[in-house]
């Protein structure tokens, strides 16, 4: 629940000081821990385990594969996380999951395919080495990650945000019902600049007290996490000043467009207009040349290398939607709508029962009943969309964009959802930015939600956000995160 604060509690602070030990900052270091953790236990392994060690073993494709493996499997689980209030349980848990990750590769690639090129002796390849290497760094990297994130919990800075604005009741209250869902732990001062007292409701909140002058001045005076101006707020010259001292403190200041593209990392459709897309940066590579180039290449190369890796789980699926899904066929198609409103045949594996929407286009439930005996896992890991690769080297699709609709859904999200259209300004992709930062999507109000995050992509669209919705992806298949 958002804690809404009253005048009586404002303490004025000039300075904040903020902890040396940043959750970023942190898993950097216990990065480079691990690096050094790892490097020593496969000594100290080797070592016991044959009775002599040479620091060249150190350089042998062997022991690349082994800390490649770790800490890629490392990074992919802990990239990036949407959770700045994440517990030391939780980061043991996930750090464990990535050692069995890399444990899983190390071993098939030592045991079953890298015998021929590997160098350096037969005996770097036993078990007695590796998995004391492993376990120690298991064990000691749990323990390092359980200190560290406790003493962060301990010496966390609290969030302390001052919203400002003179506005109606309900966009005030829809503001703060996203913010009590993106950041419920965080301090929220509501400070009205308007010649009229605002009463503001949120669920179980209530608020209706206008800040006078002097505490206007205290509160502008103030170090904050950051401050939020609301879009229709007319500003005195007076507050202006007030503000630019504010900013030039160190305080940061957002309009709610800002705070939703900086923060949340989208962009509230619900709050811009078309002058907002002219008067707004972004939107570079949509008609870069070679940047469409590059991104059409590597979208055919990626999609021939998973097609051969995942062919056999791609049989295994097959083979079971045909030995229980009844008659009908193995690869289910249906009409979506691509680049520039075309539209295109898409390729899953069928994992629901024959005329399952003999009433009509529908989004899958939760625990759809029309779903097939184990259909929900091949779903929920994403196997069903692995046809798709086809999709993407005939060129319908992208491997990373906003996913594609069904034409007959789109016509009643665009009646209550603006700029919906925009998604065709890209190819769709069988994995995005939306898929990866919010769960399956069963309704209009979760297409607009999933519109937001798929504008943020279409208007900071770049190389290195393609590697992060990569890596996040391979993070959302292992969990099974969203799928239905």
């Amino acid at each position: 629940m958002i804690k809404v604060h009253h005048a009586s509690d404002i303490v004025v602070e000039k300075k904040i000081d903020r902890p040396f030990l940043t959750i970023n900052r942190a898993r950097f270091l216990l990065h480079c821990f691990d690096f050094i953790v790892i490097i020593l236990l496969w000594s100290l392994s080797f070592q016991i385990r044959l009775g002599w060690w040479e620091s060249r073993f150190l350089f042998t494709n062997r022991f690349g594969l082994v800390i490649t493996s770790l800490m890629l499997s490392i990074y992919i689980l802990e990239v990036a996380d949407f959770n700045q209030r994440i517990k030391p349980i939780n980061e043991v848990i996930r750090y464990l999951y990535a050692c069995f990750l890399a444990t899983l590769i190390i071993s098939s690639v030592f045991y079953v395919s890298a015998l021929a090129w590997t160098t350096g002796g037969q005996d770097l390849l036993g078990r007695g080495v590796v998995l004391p290497a492993i376990i120690g760094t298991a064990i000691l990297g749990s323990f390092t990650r359980y200190a560290t994130f406790s003493r962060i919990n301990k010496t966390r800075v609290k969030s302390n945000w001052l919203i400002i604005g003179s506005t109606s009741d309900s966009t005030v209250s829809q503001f703060l019902d996203i913010w009590n869902k993106n950041m419920p732990e965080d301090s929220v001062y509501l400070l009205s600049l308007g010649s009229e007292a605002s009463e503001i409701q949120n669920k179980n909140m209530l608020y209706n007290e206008k800040y006078n002058s002097v505490n206007n001045d205290k509160l502008l005076s103030m170090q904050w996490t950051g401050i939020v101006l609301l879009d229709d707020l007319t500003l005195s010259d007076e507050h202006l000043e007030k503000l630019m001292h504010a900013r030039l403190n160190g305080n940061p200041i957002f309009n709610i467009s800002e705070f939703y593209e900086e923060v949340w990392k989208k962009i509230p459709v619900m709050h811009i207009n078309n002058r907002w897309f002219v008067i707004n940066g972004g939107f570079w590579l949509l008609h870069e040349e070679i940047h469409r180039r590059i991104k059409r290449l590597s979208d055919i190369g990626l999609s021939i290398i998973l097609m051969i890796t995942t062919f056999p789980l791609m049989i295994a699926a097959a083979i079971w939607v045909l030995l229980v899904g009844g008659h009908g066929s193995i690869i289910f198609k249906q009409i979506r709508t691509g680049l520039k409103d075309k539209e295109f045949t898409i390729y899953k594996f069928r994992t629901m029962r024959q005329n399952s929407e003999s009433n009509g286009a529908q989004w899958a439930s939760k625990n759809d009943k029309r779903v097939i005996l184990l259909g929900s896992i091949i779903r929920k890991f994403r196997i069903d969309e692995l046809p798709q690769l086809w999709n993407i080297i005939k060129g319908d699709m992208s491997f990373i964009g906003p996913r594609p609709e069904r034409p007959e859904l789109i016509s009643k999200i665009e009646e209550k959802t603006p700029f919906f259209s925009l998604r065709h300004l890209v190819r769709p992709g069988l994995t995005g930015w939306a898929q990866v930062c919010y769960p399956y999507g069963a309704s209009i109000d979760d297409a607009r939600e999933k519109l937001e995050y798929d504008l943020y992509y279409i208007k900071n669209q770049s190389v290195a956000l393609d590697f992060i919705i990569i890596l996040r992806t391979i993070r959302v298949i292992l969990h099974g995160y969203g799928g239905r």
